[in-house]
């Protein structure tokens, strides 16, 4: 089965950035972020889980970022290892994130 590689490279990354991006916009206010930090930590662990099945569909997935050839522009490639090593880190985010929110209260 032939898939997009596109979509499923990307995700992680994308997910990442724009909890990021979110929470700058919470600074103050501490419980949206724990509730953000909550929902874009699980939606990475699912877009890595997607990865990680899209992988084991296709073998590996290369895509060309802005079409330029590879010695000039960015190749993103995920293989088998590197989408369970994206996985891995998905679940390590996920477990830290339910740990800090039991562990950090007002004072910190």
């Amino acid at each position: 089965m032939n898939l997009p590689a596109l979509p499923y490279l990307l995700l992680p990354l994308w997910i990442l950035l724009l909890g990021f991006i979110s929470s700058l916009f919470f600074w103050k206010y501490w419980k949206v972020q724990q509730i953000l930090a909550v929902i874009f930590s699980a939606l990475y662990l699912l877009a890595a889980g997607l990865l990680v099945v899209a992988v084991y569909q296709s073998e590996i997935l290369v895509v060309q970022m802005g079409n330029w050839p590879a010695p000039y522009g960015i190749t993103l490639v995920a293989d088998l290892f590197s989408a369970m090593m994206v996985l891995i880190s998905g679940i390590v985010a996920f477990v830290i994130v339910i740990y800090a929110i039991q562990d950090v209260d007002v004072p910190r």
